[in-house]
């Protein structure tokens, strides 16, 4: 599977769960999508964890917090890089 299809396919749970992101089954989404490497869905992920102050998730963004911030500098070069050979 694409990288774009697997981004549209974790962007589609989001849709999903945000009816009830307090549920059980939405909150496992909600911490398989803060781990994901899809900047984009972690953002939309940690929106909808405030929204619906999930502190139960509190940890969970700690830890992806810390893990987007190991020497953001270089992964942000390689991406401007990816983005233009486009």
């Amino acid at each position: 599977m694409a990288k774009s299809r697997k981004l549209e396919a974790t962007l589609a749970k989001l849709e999903v769960i945000r009816a009830d992101p307090s549920c059980e089954m939405a909150l496992d989404t909600l911490r398989q999508v803060l781990d994901s490497p899809y900047s984009v869905a972690v953002a939309q992920a940690a929106k909808l964890v405030q929204t619906a102050e999930l502190y139960a998730l509190t940890p969970d963004l700690v830890t992806t917090f810390e893990r987007l911030m190991v020497d953001p500098v270089k992964k942000r070069s390689r991406l401007s890089g990816q983005i233009s050979n486009r």
